[in-house]
């Protein structure tokens, strides 16, 4: 027989709203709805709507031209491939979850 053996690791927890410093590009602030499904990130005066895709990072959203990663308290925003707001981290420390892996 099969033994299924789990691992607990920890997990950043991403609240609604994380405002980054990026020390490319400026400030960043994402919302993101309720459901997941979209994220709004405000960046050099421009504020975007962007739709959740799948993705290795924790979350990732896009719209085409503009693709957003979030990683625990780590963020980047590229358009068209071009950084436009890099090596973003939360002002603020985001609480971590403990999360079982099999």
């Amino acid at each position: 027989p099969t033994v299924m053996r789990s691992r607990l690791r920890s997990a950043t927890e991403l609240p609604p709203s994380v405002r980054y410093e990026c020390q490319q590009g400026g400030p960043l602030t994402v919302l993101r709805a309720p459901d997941g499904r979209q994220a709004e990130a405000s960046f050099a005066n421009r504020r975007v709507l962007l739709s959740r895709q799948e993705s290795a990072a924790q979350e990732k959203y896009g719209n085409g031209s503009l693709t957003l990663y979030l990683e625990g308290e780590k963020a980047l925003l590229t358009e068209d491939s071009i950084v436009v707001a890099g090596r973003c981290e939360s002002v603020v420390v985001l609480p971590v979850v403990p999360q079982m892996r099999y």
